[in-house]
């Protein structure tokens, strides 16, 4: 296996402030989701008094708004991890989201039992509760494969032209710099490439979850009442691509452009650092 370069200082603090950052994010963001918006979701939709507010309506869209966050900060963050760092490096953000998946399965289970009491099929639950999570831990080992397999290529790409201009004697000159971005989607550079497919994931599996739902529904056989139908599908749909997709992807590029902005800060006060003392 080959051997990574030593940390500076500056990697070393990035590590700790990219840590904290997901740490933080992650915590407050799920603690939303269990312990408010969805025991206020099922308290609204079971209460025959605010079934039909906007309540039900509410609590539901802050749902998808934390799961939408939750991937958009951590897929920003394993990103730059891996394009930084490495993937080895950055097994520590994998341990940090993982935990996080257990906190929210199983806060959620445990606010079911605070609300409803502890069902006759118990184990039936805790069963689906650890199929979803291994559904999640795929989904993740593919958004992370994904990544890992981009920034690779780009990795490889730059010693090929490096081994090459030292073959030739010539003066190595690497390929465009990644940030800042020049576009909002650009598929020659390759940490936009890996934004955009880790994105794509989610909002994918989101929207064959809705279908394989939507297959079993028996739709209404008059005319008006089929097409209400499908208009609400597609806008489901809509918001499906949009929340998963496209939101969580500019979380992503904002997250990347501001992890790189102080990394490079961290990089310039080290360097200006050892100047003084050199």
């Amino acid at each position: 296996m080959k051997s990574l370069p030593p940390m500076t200082a500056s990697d070393r603090l990035l590590m700790r402030r990219l840590t904290l950052i997901l740490s933080l994010s992650l915590f407050v963001t799920i603690s939303l989701y269990v312990f408010v918006f969805a025991p206020l979701y099922v308290l609204v939709s079971s209460d025959v008094l605010y079934q039909v507010t906007v309540l039900p309506t509410l609590f539901d869209v802050l749902r998808t708004v934390a799961d939408i966050a939750v991937f958009g900060i951590f897929y920003g963050v394993i990103l730059y991890a891996v394009y930084r760092f490495s993937l080895r490096r950055s097994i520590r953000f994998l341990v940090i989201y993982g935990i996080g998946i257990l906190y929210k399965n199983f806060g959620n289970l445990l606010m079911t039992f605070a609300v409803d009491g502890i069902p006759n099929d118990v184990l039936f639950l805790i069963l689906s509760i650890s199929v979803y999570i291994l559904l999640e831990i795929l989904q993740t080992a593919l958004v992370v494969t994904l990544a890992q397999i981009l920034i690779s290529r780009m990795e490889k790409r730059e010693a090929i032209r490096m081994q090459a201009a030292e073959k030739a004697h010539k003066t190595y000159t690497p390929l465009s710099e990644p940030f800042p971005f020049r576009k909002l989607l650009d598929f020659k550079n390759p940490v936009q490439k890996a934004a955009f497919w880790m994105a794509f994931v989610p909002m994918a599996v989101r929207v064959l979850s809705r279908l394989a739902t939507d297959i079993f529904i028996a739709f209404p056989d008059t005319f008006p009442a089929i097409l209400i139908d499908v208009l609400w599908m597609i806008l489901y749909y809509s918001m499906d691509v949009l929340g998963f997709g496209v939101v969580v992807y500019f979380i992503m590029l904002f997250l990347l452009l501001s992890f790189r902005k102080a990394d490079r800060k961290l990089m310039e006060t080290e360097s200006e650092a050892s100047g003084l003392f050199s």
